[in-house]
């Protein structure tokens, strides 16, 4: 102090206070509690003059301090790295002693401490656990080892020539553990420091953060009032500067947002990591005493306590800095809070800025443009032209810029609103968000049946209650994603304005007229008057490139506006699914009230009273009334409809019966009666439905916030919902209607289903409408009570619905039990039938227990899982029956087909029987095969479809179905090699329907593609077989191609092991990949056909199969020759019909010896050209070619159109042939011999049946 005091007398400093340092003296005396001495005259002047000394030369007694707390055995000399708190600890010391001398009295210990560390009390830097375990006293102390001290060891050690090679290995790995241990404790010093520093400061900034909460004190970037006096070019200066600001507090914001964040989950941490540290230092302690074993080499043995020594000195390191992290987390718990809300506060005090600086140039903006149009308007007087001039057109077009820019300006203000608005909304959402994470991670259990565990239980029903609240609140995603789209237009007519200002811009610079500057501009326009034409025109142009320039400005500006606005859009919809999504998984299964009891009757019976209170119901007719008379023609509209649609009840009615009628027909191949019995049963399903939505959309149009009103509209929008799709299942189970004529339903099950529909809707639905009314705020807890029981009503008769439809001998799947018994639906029809008509009971009982939103919840999800059912259901029986027409129809062309075919070719009656001698042909359209591939395609594909709706639809309500993303799997490289992506459970169950789904399709394809498209192109059966060959390739390859991508196997990691494959498969494979590439190049170059006729080696048949390896071909002995594709290929065939299927056929005619073959070979050319299978072109030709033994040979040669016409042809030309030469008695030849006998045994003339020569002899 007397050092101190010399200084202030030798230097006698006139000293003025800057603010900021006023401020410090204030924090300091604030935070030490320290007031100044109540001393007169010189002595208290004395002291604030001391402090202001002190304070003003900070610097320079940072360089030589004085001793403070604990300064000596935490840190040692030069330990100032918390900068003021050292400073303010001197300053605590330094009043103190004043105080002291003052009062006479000696200094305390806590004075003391400024001038000499204490001996035994410890300081704040050193203050240890209370439980922790210390270091060993007996042992050395651990603080001596230094790491220069180790690493001379270690050096010293790796020099030494005279030591064993493994000894001196263990010893270095044993120093240089010690090394590592030392720095790790250097590190561990450095943040003990940095946390007591932290530690000291927390109370003066806490206040501090307080005092400048409740009176903010940010800089502003000008003086405050009015702009007007600022230019606008130092008004948009101004904006980047308070923009810069601005960016920087939100940014500052965020950090501490995220800063709060990880210190509420590293807070859950440290407990663990002071028991481990306390753990483990007694295991060291432990081994530090422990016995060594015997031969163990002494230097060895004196390394490995030093190890221990060092890691014993570690863990007391990191033990203290763990304590002081903790104690630090709990002195700053109100600190970042209040940094969050400063900085959100100097958040709103820049936006406040800013958007007084946009009002600003907003206004200056709209003066200069009024000026622009001003000025324009004067030049089209002054220069007097006509419409059709130049000058004209661009001053019009200058005027419509102009309207234009207004209008951007104006949006561009609306936008700037609506972004900050829409960012305040997205910090408040984000903000509840976090609350309520922590709040139900606070709120979690520990599994016991304690009192503490029943309270946690309580307050995680409180937080449901207002999650579901918040669930109310949260913004609707639709809307959400309207104004997404809605900006996305605006952005891109935005953009396409700023080409046309950048062709316009190209435009001027281009021309002939040079720019003129500001202060050229301003002097023309303000002398406009003096101007001559040319300097008129000159100004015209000036004018247009300002225009051009300053609305480019603007519209760049708005096109930032608005794509900040589309991200502060697409942020709301990420954080608002993400927020419901969280509320779904987290309310479901708490309790939301207490469980119903008999006091809960008395508030029914008396709701009910007021439900049906005549001063409420009064007021309905007279407001619709009221409204009527407001909207007279909408009103008189609907009621003409709802008329109209009466009046054409019953003759709707009877023509979904005569269309049943015609539809059970067998020879019905239009599907158009289906189509409109659909439409007549949706019209007649719809007039009660339609009258209650229209009451209640009106009802809701003029409650204007009368409670009974806006409830009852919403109870007539919610049964109208349930009632369309329960009259509709009703109007298509009409007797001889959609089900029974077009769907082949019974006519036991319809009945069954209709009267069960009849009494459900006539029940049901007002209860759904009350429950509404009493649910959309009928008076507050009236859900609780009143609602709970019509809700256990509306469920009861859900279940007696379910127990008399479904019922395996009486319900509306009798007959299928029946036909298909023995089956696994037959078997487990009591686990099914007994599930589901217990369902609704077991709501009821979850309501009355408390947990009413779950079963709301639940029934709801129940009711659309069923509708969904339902609907996919009648989609299939829709399908079906379009297949059964297609088939149909497909049967009679085929039937026509084939009595065409017959027609043409028939001239005799044995026609009939040589057609079926004719070649084998192989029809693709197999129709059986086809309808049995198309049904398992659409069987599959819906069943799929039906799995994959119910899990949408449970995905929010179920946590198990919900988690399944979450449960990783395994983790495969993204598209760099640090991105890790985890394949979850998820994929894996997306993967199996989709390898199952990809080998349906690509079995049953065809028949689909066969039946729905290629029946109606023009194309040859071997075309349309190679595009379902080609398309099941296709179908497989993306298949195999979207399962492994789903488990997380990408090309670029298996293209290595694939290429591998190849090479190996293509030696061990040869023979199998060339037939399958072989195939591929039948179905692509089509050498061969399905349906050609091909002659490979010694046989001919009919292509029927073109498969991955083979070909399979049909002999005309009905007969399957399997030919592997690489033979067809690469070897020799020949194919009858490959680009013409015309074919020539001859015929050898023999005539006897004798006959005129001149007019026998005329006869056959008649013959020939008569017939109709016979070409023309080429014609027909007979020779006589060969003069044989017995015959003269005659051949006649003719051309057919197709391979099918030779064998009918051939017997027609051969028969005709045969009658025509026995009318014209030409000699068909016959083989005959001569036989000339020189000698005969005479024995021969006593033979039977021979006679002696007449000669005798």
């Amino acid at each position: 102090m007397e050092h101190f005091a010399s200084e202030r007398k030798s230097k006698r400093l006139s000293v003025r206070i800057p603010k900021g340092i006023a401020r410090r003296i204030c924090i300091c005396l604030d935070a030490g509690k320290t007031q100044l001495p109540k001393v007169a005259g010189t002595l208290g002047l004395g002291s604030l003059g001391l402090l202001l000394v002190f304070l003003l030369l900070a610097p320079a007694v940072a360089q030589n301090p004085l001793p403070s707390t604990g300064s000596a055995s935490a840190g040692g000399e030069g330990d100032h790295a918390a900068g003021t708190g050292v400073r303010r600890n001197t300053v605590r010391a330094l009043m103190a002693s004043r105080q002291a001398a003052a009062s006479g009295q000696a200094p305390s210990n806590k004075e003391q401490t400024a001038k000499e560390p204490p001996a035994k009390e410890p300081s704040l830097k050193e203050t240890p656990a209370s439980d922790a375990p210390t270091v060993n006293s007996a042992n050395p102390d651990s603080s001596a080892i230094s790491a220069e001290s180790v690493a001379a060891q270690l050096q010293q050690l790796q020099s030494a020539t005279d030591l064993d090679a493994n000894l001196k290995q263990t010893l270095t790995t044993v120093y240089e553990a010690v090394l590592a241990e030392t720095k790790k404790r250097f590190e561990e010093e450095k943040a003990i420091k940095d946390y007591q520093a932290a530690l000291e400061l927390a109370p003066s900034a806490t206040s501090d953060s307080k005092r400048r909460k409740d009176k903010p004190d940010f800089k502003s970037l000008y003086f405050d009032g009015s702009l007007t006096w600022a230019s606008p070019e130092y008004l948009q200066s101004l904006q980047l500067q308070v923009n810069a600001q601005l960016q920087s507090a939100s940014k500052n914001r965020t950090e501490t947002e995220t800063t709060i964040a990880a210190r509420e989950a590293r807070k859950k941490e440290l407990p663990r990591f002071i028991n481990d540290d306390k753990s483990a230092i007694t295991k060291l302690n432990e081994e530090l005493i422990a016995p060594i074993p015997e031969g163990t080499e002494p230097r060895v043995r004196e390394a490995n306590q030093l190890l221990i020594r060092a890691k014993l000195a570690t863990l007391s390191s990191h033990l203290r800095r763990v304590e002081l992290e903790q104690r630090t987390y709990e002195a700053e718990n109100e600190l970042l809070p209040l940094r969050k809300e400063l900085y959100l506060l100097e958040e709103k005090f820049y936006q406040a800025q800013l958007k007084e600086i946009a009002e600003e140039l907003g206004k200056r903006r709209e003066t200069q443009i009024g000026k622009y149009s001003d000025l324009l308007e004067r030049l089209r007087k002054q220069l007097k032209v006509s419409d059709r001039s130049k000058d004209s057109k661009d001053v019009s077009d200058l005027k419509s810029q102009i309207a234009s820019w207004r209008e951007l300006v104006g949006e561009q203000s609306r936008s700037r609103t609506k972004l900050e608005e829409e960012r305040d909304r997205l910090r408040f959402l984000t903000d509840r968000y976090r609350t309520m994470v922590d709040r139900l991670g606070n709120t979690s259990t520990s599994g016991d049946s304690s009192p503490s565990s029943l309270n946690v239980s309580r307050m995680k029903s409180l937080v449901a209650n207002v999650l579901r609240r918040q669930r109310e609140d949260l913004p609707k995603t639709e809307q959400l994603n309207r104004e997404l789209e809605d900006c996305q237009t605006r952005i891109i007519s935005v953009q396409s304005r700023i080409l046309e200002l950048d062709d316009l811009k190209t435009k001027y610079e281009n021309g002939e007229t040079a720019r003129a500057t500001s202060a050229e501009y301003e002097m023309l326009a303000s002398d406009f008057e003096t101007l001559n034409e040319d300097q008129k025109r000159t100004l015209l142009v000036a004018t247009e490139r300002r225009i051009v320039d300053e609305f480019r400005i603007d519209a760049n500006n708005a096109a930032e506006t608005l794509f900040n606005l589309a991200v502060v859009y697409q942020s709301l919809i990420e954080h608002v699914t993400k927020y419901r999504k969280f509320i779904d998984e987290h309310i479901l299964w708490i309790r939301s009230t207490d469980p119903f009891g008999l006091a809960d009757w008395k508030a029914v019976v008396d709701q009910t009273k007021r439900f049906f209170d005549l001063s409420n119901w009064r007021e309905v007719p007279l407001r619709i009334g009221e409204d009527f008379r407001n909207h007279t023609w909408g009103y008189t509209g609907a009621i003409l409809g709802l008329l109209l649609l009466a009046y054409y009840t019953k003759r709707m009615r009877q023509q979904i019966s005569k269309t049943g009628i015609l539809a059970s027909k067998s020879t019905t191949t239009s599907f158009m009666p289906t189509v409109q019995s659909i439409a007549l049963c949706l019209v007649l399903a719809s007039p009660l439905p339609m009258i209650h939505l229209l009451l209640g959309w009106r009802l809701l149009s003029i409650a204007h916030g009368e409670q009974f009103l806006s409830a009852l509209g919403w109870g007539l929008l919610v049964s109208a919902r349930y009632f369309f799709p329960l009259e509709v299942l009703r109007q298509i189970a009409r007797s001889g209607g959609l089900a029974e004529s077009h769907f082949q339903w019974t006519a036991h099950s319809t009945s069954v289903l209709r009267s069960q529909l009849r009494w459900l809707i006539d029940l049901a639905i007002p209860c759904v409408g009350i429950y509404a009314i009493v649910a959309n705020g009928l008076e507050p807890k009236a859900e609780e009570t009143l609602g709970r029981v019509v809700f256990g009503v509306l469920l009861f008769m859900c279940s007696i619905f379910l127990i008399n439809t479904l019922h395996p001998r009486h319900g509306v799947f009798r007959e299928y039990l029946v036909a298909n018994s023995g089956g696994w639906i037959d078997r487990l029809r009591f686990v099914w039938y007994t599930g589901l008509c217990a369902a609704p009971i077991v709501l009821l009982g979850m309501s009355l227990m408390g947990y009413h939103y779950t079963a709301t919840r639940l029934a709801m999800h129940l009711h659309t899982s069923f509708m969904t059912l339902v609907g996919i259901l009648l989609l299939y029986c829709i399908i079906c029956r379009w297949l059964l027409l297609r088939k149909r129809t497909l049967i009679v062309q085929q039937a026509r087909q084939r009595l065409e075919e017959a027609r043409r070719r028939d001239t005799d009656s044995t026609a009939p029987v040589l057609a079926a001698t004719s070649s084998p042909q192989t029809d693709p359209t197999d129709l059986s095969q086809i309808n049995a591939q198309t049904m398992r395609l659409v069987s599959s594909t819906l069943f799929f479809a039906a799995i994959a709706a119910i899990a949408f639809i449970w995905s929010g309500v179920l946590p198990a179905v919900g988690a399944l993303d979450s449960i990783k799997l395994w983790t495969v490289t993204g598209a760099t090699p640090e991105e890790k992506l985890p394949v979850t459970l998820a994929n894996l169950l997306l993967a199996i329907p989709a390898a199952v789904m990809t080998i349906v399709a690509a079995k049953n394809l065809p028949g689909l593609l066969e039946i729905a498209l290629l029946q109606h192109l023009p194309l040859e059966n071997a075309v349309r077989y190679a595009i379902t060959s080609i398309s099941r390739y296709t179908i497989l390859m993306l298949g195999i191609a979207m399962t492994f991508n789903s488990l997380g196997v990408r090309w670029a990691s298996v293209q290595w092991l694939v290429a591998a494959l190849g090479v190996g498969l293509g030696f061990g494979l040869q023979e199998i990949f060339a037939n399958f590439v072989s195939g591929l190049i039948l179905l692509f170059e089509q050498p061969v056909r399905v349906g050609d006729v091909v002659t490979v080696g010694d046989t001919t048949g009919t292509v029927s199969k073109i498969r991955m390896r083979a070909t399979t071909v049909m002999n005309f002995d009905q007969q399957e020759l399997v030919i592997p594709n690489k033979d067809l290929v690469t070897g020799r065939l020949l194919n009858w019909t490959l680009s013409d299927s015309t074919n020539r056929m001859i015929l050898d005619i023999g005539v006897a010896y004798g006959t005129d073959t001149t007019r026998a070979c005329r006869i056959l050319r008649e013959i020939c050209v008569e017939h109709p299978n016979v070409l023309k072109d080429p014609e027909p030709t007979a020779f006589f070619e060969i003069i044989g033994d017995s015959t003269l040979q005659l051949k006649v040669r003719l051309f057919l159109s197709s391979l099918d016409l030779r064998l009918p042809t051939r017997h027609d030309l051969l028969t005709r042939v045969h009658e025509r030469f026995k009318q014209e008695d030409i000699e068909m030849s016959y083989p005959t011999r001569d036989l000339h006998i020189r000698s005969m045994p005479k024995d021969w003339t006593t033979g039977v049946g021979l006679k002696p020569p007449p000669n005798g002899k």
